[in-house]
């Protein structure tokens, strides 16, 4: 069974007031509300099916940023955790204790949790006293943080509102779609080994987000913008070289994303983009793109895209805050290190960015990874 398919660029269905039945909400792709919702039980299809929910959120003016990144299994979550505070320092959780919850609306761990309040439109995301370890820039640049001893805790709230339709991946270019079939797809975890499912699919969506962060007795407001994803299907990485996963939201509207695996020995195994503008997805192809970099104080870098359409986007990044992990590779069964690992043979590079496009500001994330 296939999954739901895009309408034609331009074609926007007629809003209905009733998001919780209604599967033509523009913002859906066509999803049934209740895929927006987290499996309380295993997947009928492949009981080994995973979810995750990343998050990622950036307000600039405020230089605070975080990234919750939850993975479940019928419905029981864990989730790391990423917090940068705005005097440089970074709070990190490798997991936070699992718990396990029955209503499909709230995913939760022992201090995490993430709620549906409408589908593809509005989320909470809750942070209670969860016990982190501190560290910054300059620890993760110069080597593997060893010490991971919670010394402290983090608490913060953040009410999202979504300002794009979900981004499909795979379901924009036939190129793409292709290529989710294939091995990519496992590395996306955007289907299942048995083959496509229409209960199996990865997406993104912007959102803007306002709320309140609480450490060390102080309190920070913080209002601006970011990314979630939703994933369910089974994941094997095994074989994957490499990937860029970016995407921005600009204050007009447009948004934009791309992801891409490159091959070792160039081209893509999955390359795709998409520019969403004035209401309308368009699908794009990825003519350029940053690679990974090791380098901490990266500066701008291009990103183009290009379809009938629009002809040309171009679209200036530049990191602004940075989280590093290492591992022997991907796919691998060991744990992943934070830091960057001199020895390690594959390291990510997870970054909130800021964007530019016609001399209009925007943020978002980027995230990369590549060999040593």
């Amino acid at each position: 069974m296939s999954r739901p398919q895009l309408l034609p660029p331009g074609v926007v269905p007629t809003k209905s007031t009733d998001l919780y039945s209604d599967v033509s909400d523009p913002f859906s792709w066509g999803l049934r509300p209740e895929q927006d919702h987290i499996l309380t039980g295993p997947l009928p299809e492949d009981p080994s099916a995973i979810e995750t929910l990343n998050v990622w959120f950036f307000d600039s003016a405020r230089n605070i940023a975080f990234n919750i990144h939850p993975i479940l299994q019928s419905g029981s979550m864990f989730a790391m955790v990423t917090v940068f505070l705005p005097d440089g320092r970074i709070l990190r959780q490798r997991a936070d204790e699992a718990a396990l919850s029955d209503n499909p609306q709230i995913a939760r761990s022992k201090h995490v949790e993430l709620i549906c309040d409408v589908p593809f439109r509005k989320w909470t995301y809750a942070i209670e006293d969860l016990p982190v370890w501190a560290t910054d820039k300059e620890a993760l640049v110069a080597g593997v943080i060893t010490d991971e001893t919670a010394t402290t805790t983090v608490t913060l709230v953040a009410q999202a509102t979504m300002v794009a339709p979900i981004y499909m991946q795979g379901g924009l270019l036939p190129e793409a779609a292709e290529a989710v079939a294939g091995e990519a797809g496992l590395w996306l975890a955007a289907r299942l080994p048995a083959g496509m499912s229409s209960e199996s699919y990865r997406f993104d969506q912007m959102f803007h987000a306002m709320g309140h962060l609480r450490f060390e007795g102080k309190s920070y407001d913080f209002d601006g913008y970011g990314l979630r994803g939703h994933v369910r299907g089974v994941r094997k990485l095994g074989g994957m070289a490499g990937h860029t996963w970016l995407a921005g939201v600009f204050p007009s509207g447009t948004a934009f994303g791309i992801q891409t695996f490159p091959r070792p020995d160039g081209g893509f195994f999955f390359s795709e983009g998409y520019v969403y503008k004035d209401g309308i997805m368009y699908p794009n192809r990825v003519l350029d793109a940053p690679r990974m970099s090791y380098d901490p104080d990266q500066g701008d870098y291009a990103i183009e895209l290009a379809c009938d359409q629009l002809g040309l986007t171009r679209i200036v990044g530049r990191d602004k805050r940075l989280f590093w992990w290492s591992m022997p590779a991907w796919g691998t069964t060991h744990a992943p290190r934070w830091g960057i690992d001199p020895e390690a043979t594959m390291v990510m590079r997870q970054a909130v960015t800021e964007y530019t496009l016609d001399g209009e500001t925007g943020y978002g994330m980027n995230e990369r990874s590549g060999p040593r």
